[in-house]
């Protein structure tokens, strides 16, 4: 579901219908097309500076708690640092006043070992001042949907 609001852009999809995207699912997918590029600077910007990012746990190594663009940094590198290749695919998205839940494909190919890793992630945020503040790593799209009080159907 993606709904209105002030902040809206048109864009054409693949399939040459032309949508309108809310500011919220405009923002969910330039953080990801930053991510996608590599552009740590761009992708920060999407966060709020008092950004809490709570990972999902599943990659060790990493703090359960993020704070502000500094620690989100650190993640980043983190993140990025075993990969040879790593991409990220929007599935499928939902959105509330200030809340939003992206699912994605996460596809990544390991630097020294060359596995390949294709999991399915979802993030649900909470936004403050147009940008995220606060971003939950889940398993799945209707456990990230329930902490933000979403309906999964749709």
């Amino acid at each position: 579901m993606v709904t209105g609001g002030a902040g809206l852009a048109s864009h054409v999809r693949a399939s040459g219908i032309l949508a309108v995207v809310s500011h919220q699912e405009e923002l969910a997918r330039a953080a990801i097309d930053a991510w996608n590029r590599e552009d740590i600077s761009a992708w920060l910007e999407a966060q709020h500076p008092d950004v809490a990012f709570h990972t999902s746990g599943v990659f060790p190594g990493h703090d359960a708690v993020y704070r502000g663009h500094e620690e989100l940094a650190r993640f980043w590198r983190i993140m990025h640092e075993p990969w040879e290749t790593l991409r990220l695919d929007l599935q499928r998205y939902a959105e509330g006043p200030d809340v939003t839940v992206v699912e994605f494909r996460f596809r990544a190919t390991g630097a020294g070992s060359g596995a390949d890793v294709d999991m399915t992630f979802c993030n649900a945020s909470r936004l403050q001042d147009g940008l995220f503040a606060e971003v939950w790593a889940v398993p799945s799209f209707e456990e990230a949907c329930r902490l933000v009080g979403l309906s999964a159907a749709g």
